[in-house]
Protein backbone atom coordinates (compact mmCIF):
# COMPACT_ATOMS: atom_id res chain seq x y z
CA UNK A 1 0.00 0.00 0.00
CA UNK A 2 2.50 2.44 0.50
CA UNK A 3 4.97 1.53 -2.60
CA UNK A 4 1.05 2.13 -4.62
CA UNK A 5 1.12 5.53 -2.90
CA UNK A 6 4.69 6.50 -3.45
CA UNK A 7 3.77 6.23 -6.96
CA UNK A 8 0.75 7.83 -7.18
CA UNK A 9 -1.97 4.95 -7.36
CA UNK A 10 -5.04 4.92 -5.42
CA UNK A 11 -8.33 2.17 -5.28
CA UNK A 12 -10.76 1.90 -7.67
CA UNK A 13 -13.69 3.97 -6.83
CA UNK A 14 -17.36 3.80 -8.07
CA UNK A 15 -17.01 6.53 -10.57
CA UNK A 16 -13.75 4.74 -11.83
CA UNK A 17 -15.31 1.54 -12.28
CA UNK A 18 -18.68 3.35 -14.39
CA UNK A 19 -15.66 4.94 -16.48
CA UNK A 20 -14.45 1.48 -17.30
CA UNK A 21 -17.37 -0.04 -18.02
CA UNK A 22 -17.93 3.25 -20.46
CA UNK A 23 -14.96 2.52 -21.87
CA UNK A 24 -15.18 -0.98 -22.46
CA UNK A 25 -18.69 -0.61 -24.30
CA UNK A 26 -17.33 2.58 -26.35
CA UNK A 27 -13.72 1.25 -27.20
CA UNK A 28 -13.79 -2.42 -27.15
CA UNK A 29 -17.22 -4.38 -27.54
CA UNK A 30 -17.76 -2.73 -30.92
CA UNK A 31 -14.66 -4.41 -32.15
CA UNK A 32 -15.21 -8.18 -30.49
CA UNK A 33 -12.40 -8.72 -28.79
CA UNK A 34 -12.33 -11.48 -26.50
CA UNK A 35 -12.26 -11.91 -22.67
CA UNK A 36 -9.27 -11.77 -22.22
CA UNK A 37 -8.05 -9.31 -24.73
CA UNK A 38 -10.40 -7.28 -22.75
CA UNK A 39 -9.15 -7.49 -19.54
CA UNK A 40 -5.57 -7.34 -20.63
CA UNK A 41 -6.36 -3.68 -21.99
CA UNK A 42 -8.53 -2.94 -19.19
CA UNK A 43 -5.74 -3.47 -16.78
CA UNK A 44 -3.46 -1.08 -18.59
CA UNK A 45 -6.36 1.32 -18.57
CA UNK A 46 -6.11 1.17 -15.11
CA UNK A 47 -2.21 1.73 -15.22
CA UNK A 48 -2.49 4.84 -17.12
CA UNK A 49 -4.68 6.90 -14.66
CA UNK A 50 -2.68 5.21 -11.65
CA UNK A 51 -5.81 3.25 -10.39
CA UNK A 52 -5.44 0.12 -8.54
CA UNK A 53 -7.99 -2.37 -10.37
CA UNK A 54 -10.30 -4.45 -9.03
CA UNK A 55 -8.98 -8.59 -8.96
CA UNK A 56 -9.05 -10.30 -11.58
CA UNK A 57 -12.61 -12.31 -11.16
CA UNK A 58 -14.27 -8.66 -10.75
CA UNK A 59 -12.81 -7.42 -13.98
CA UNK A 60 -14.21 -9.89 -15.69
CA UNK A 61 -17.66 -10.03 -14.31
CA UNK A 62 -17.42 -6.63 -15.44
CA UNK A 63 -16.21 -7.61 -19.04
CA UNK A 64 -18.62 -10.09 -19.74
CA UNK A 65 -21.53 -7.94 -18.52
CA UNK A 66 -20.60 -4.91 -20.89
CA UNK A 67 -20.38 -7.52 -23.93
CA UNK A 68 -23.51 -8.73 -23.09
CA UNK A 69 -25.00 -5.45 -22.77
CA UNK A 70 -23.57 -4.74 -26.14
CA UNK A 71 -25.14 -7.56 -27.87
CA UNK A 72 -28.52 -7.65 -26.75
CA UNK A 73 -28.73 -3.78 -28.11
CA UNK A 74 -26.57 -4.41 -31.26
CA UNK A 75 -29.30 -6.83 -31.50
CA UNK A 76 -32.32 -4.80 -30.62
CA UNK A 77 -31.24 -2.26 -32.88
CA UNK A 78 -31.29 -4.32 -35.77
CA UNK A 79 -34.79 -6.11 -34.91
CA UNK A 80 -35.72 -2.04 -34.67
CA UNK A 81 -35.20 -1.41 -38.33
CA UNK A 82 -37.15 -4.28 -39.58
CA UNK A 83 -40.56 -3.79 -40.94
CA UNK A 84 -43.44 -5.39 -39.86
CA UNK A 85 -43.55 -7.30 -43.67
CA UNK A 86 -40.64 -8.69 -42.45
CA UNK A 87 -41.23 -9.78 -39.32
CA UNK A 88 -43.77 -11.52 -40.03
CA UNK A 89 -41.95 -13.21 -42.92
CA UNK A 90 -39.05 -14.36 -39.97
CA UNK A 91 -41.86 -15.27 -37.73
CA UNK A 92 -43.34 -17.54 -39.96
CA UNK A 93 -39.46 -19.24 -41.43
CA UNK A 94 -39.12 -20.02 -37.87
CA UNK A 95 -42.43 -21.76 -36.81
CA UNK A 96 -42.55 -23.69 -39.93
CA UNK A 97 -38.93 -24.62 -40.24
CA UNK A 98 -39.28 -27.42 -42.42
CA UNK A 99 -40.90 -25.81 -45.31
CA UNK A 100 -39.34 -24.79 -48.14
CA UNK A 101 -38.45 -21.54 -46.67
CA UNK A 102 -38.31 -22.59 -43.20
CA UNK A 103 -35.57 -22.06 -40.55
CA UNK A 104 -33.59 -25.78 -41.23
CA UNK A 105 -34.00 -25.50 -44.93
CA UNK A 106 -32.19 -22.70 -45.28
CA UNK A 107 -29.59 -23.95 -43.03
CA UNK A 108 -29.29 -26.79 -45.14
CA UNK A 109 -26.45 -28.16 -47.22
CA UNK A 110 -27.21 -27.66 -51.01
CA UNK A 111 -26.75 -31.36 -52.14
CA UNK A 112 -25.81 -32.77 -55.51
CA UNK A 113 -25.92 -31.26 -58.85
CA UNK A 114 -30.08 -31.47 -59.36
CA UNK A 115 -32.36 -29.61 -61.00
CA UNK A 116 -34.56 -29.91 -57.92
CA UNK A 117 -31.71 -28.89 -55.33
CA UNK A 118 -30.82 -25.46 -57.52
CA UNK A 119 -34.54 -24.58 -57.85
CA UNK A 120 -34.73 -25.29 -53.92
CA UNK A 121 -31.43 -22.57 -53.68
CA UNK A 122 -33.24 -20.07 -55.95
CA UNK A 123 -36.09 -20.18 -53.58
CA UNK A 124 -34.63 -19.61 -50.48
CA UNK A 125 -32.36 -17.04 -52.02
CA UNK A 126 -35.61 -15.27 -53.37
CA UNK A 127 -37.11 -15.58 -49.87
CA UNK A 128 -34.13 -14.29 -48.56
CA UNK A 129 -33.86 -11.16 -51.03
CA UNK A 130 -37.78 -10.58 -50.24
CA UNK A 131 -37.08 -9.58 -46.71
CA UNK A 132 -35.42 -6.32 -47.67
CA UNK A 133 -32.95 -6.58 -44.82
CA UNK A 134 -31.55 -3.38 -44.14
CA UNK A 135 -27.33 -3.92 -45.54
CA UNK A 136 -26.11 -1.12 -42.95
CA UNK A 137 -26.96 -2.79 -40.00
CA UNK A 138 -23.48 -4.71 -39.49
CA UNK A 139 -21.56 -1.51 -39.82
CA UNK A 140 -19.84 -0.90 -36.94
CA UNK A 141 -19.58 -4.47 -35.83
CA UNK A 142 -16.57 -5.82 -35.48
CA UNK A 143 -16.24 -9.45 -37.80
CA UNK A 144 -15.92 -11.84 -34.54
CA UNK A 145 -19.37 -11.00 -33.37
CA UNK A 146 -20.61 -11.87 -36.72
CA UNK A 147 -19.32 -14.93 -36.71
CA UNK A 148 -20.16 -15.72 -33.05
CA UNK A 149 -23.78 -14.71 -33.86
CA UNK A 150 -23.88 -17.41 -37.16
CA UNK A 151 -22.10 -20.04 -35.40
CA UNK A 152 -25.12 -19.81 -32.60
CA UNK A 153 -27.88 -20.02 -35.06
CA UNK A 154 -26.45 -22.73 -37.30
CA UNK A 155 -26.42 -24.73 -34.18
CA UNK A 156 -29.52 -23.73 -32.95
CA UNK A 157 -32.95 -25.47 -33.33
CA UNK A 158 -36.16 -23.67 -34.35
CA UNK A 159 -37.55 -25.00 -31.11
CA UNK A 160 -34.33 -23.45 -29.01
CA UNK A 161 -34.54 -19.64 -31.43
CA UNK A 162 -38.17 -19.45 -30.27
CA UNK A 163 -37.40 -19.69 -26.58
CA UNK A 164 -35.22 -16.20 -26.96
CA UNK A 165 -37.28 -12.77 -26.95
CA UNK A 166 -39.05 -11.68 -29.70
CA UNK A 167 -35.99 -8.68 -30.36
CA UNK A 168 -33.52 -11.27 -29.84
CA UNK A 169 -34.81 -14.08 -32.15
CA UNK A 170 -35.41 -11.54 -34.77
CA UNK A 171 -31.59 -10.28 -34.72
CA UNK A 172 -30.16 -13.10 -34.47
CA UNK A 173 -31.90 -14.74 -37.47
CA UNK A 174 -31.84 -11.63 -39.77
CA UNK A 175 -27.77 -11.60 -39.03
CA UNK A 176 -27.93 -15.10 -39.74
CA UNK A 177 -29.37 -14.56 -43.28
CA UNK A 178 -27.51 -11.77 -43.98
CA UNK A 179 -24.61 -14.20 -44.10
CA UNK A 180 -26.48 -17.16 -45.41
CA UNK A 181 -27.38 -14.66 -48.35
CA UNK A 182 -23.22 -15.14 -49.64
CA UNK A 183 -23.64 -18.66 -48.67
CA UNK A 184 -26.27 -19.88 -50.81
CA UNK A 185 -25.16 -18.01 -53.42
CA UNK A 186 -21.62 -19.84 -53.73
CA UNK A 187 -23.60 -22.88 -53.57
CA UNK A 188 -25.33 -22.13 -55.83
CA UNK A 189 -22.73 -21.11 -58.29
CA UNK A 190 -20.96 -24.48 -57.35
CA UNK A 191 -24.06 -26.09 -58.32
CA UNK A 192 -24.18 -24.58 -61.60
CA UNK A 193 -20.52 -25.41 -62.37
CA UNK A 194 -20.70 -29.06 -61.97
CA UNK A 195 -23.79 -29.37 -64.00
CA UNK A 196 -22.10 -27.45 -66.83
CA UNK A 197 -18.71 -29.90 -66.13
CA UNK A 198 -21.02 -33.14 -66.17
CA UNK A 199 -22.65 -31.66 -69.50
CA UNK A 200 -19.18 -31.70 -70.99
CA UNK A 201 -18.37 -35.61 -69.50
CA UNK A 202 -21.13 -36.47 -70.43
CA UNK A 203 -21.32 -35.60 -74.39
CA UNK A 204 -17.92 -36.30 -74.75
CA UNK A 205 -18.63 -39.67 -74.01
CA UNK A 206 -21.96 -39.68 -76.73
CA UNK A 207 -19.33 -38.25 -79.03
CA UNK A 208 -17.29 -41.13 -78.19
CA UNK A 209 -19.95 -43.45 -78.29
CA UNK A 210 -21.17 -42.54 -82.12
CA UNK A 211 -17.76 -42.51 -83.34
CA UNK A 212 -17.68 -45.91 -81.69
CA UNK A 213 -20.91 -47.13 -83.35
CA UNK A 214 -19.88 -45.45 -86.82
CA UNK A 215 -16.70 -47.63 -87.18
CA UNK A 216 -18.08 -50.72 -86.36
CA UNK A 217 -20.20 -50.03 -88.95
CA UNK A 218 -17.61 -49.94 -91.83
CA UNK A 219 -17.65 -53.06 -93.95
CA UNK A 220 -14.23 -54.61 -94.03
CA UNK A 221 -12.78 -52.12 -91.34
CA UNK A 222 -10.58 -54.86 -90.29
CA UNK A 223 -8.42 -54.56 -93.57
CA UNK A 224 -8.84 -50.91 -93.72
CA UNK A 225 -7.39 -50.80 -89.90
CA UNK A 226 -4.13 -53.26 -91.28
CA UNK A 227 -3.41 -50.78 -94.21
CA UNK A 228 -3.51 -47.35 -91.57
CA UNK A 229 -1.24 -49.16 -89.46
Amino acid sequence: AEILRHLGFRRMKRPDRTALGEWMAGELCPRGVSVAAMLETAFLWCRDRRIFASSAKEMERLARSERQRFLETFLGRIADQLSPATVALLKTSLDAPESATGFHAIKGDPGSASLENMLALCERLAFIKELDLPRDMLRGVGKPWIDQIVRRVGAEKASEMRRHTLQRQLGLYAVFLIVREAQIIDGLIDLLVETIHKIGVRSKRKVIAGMARDIEKVYGKERLLVDIA
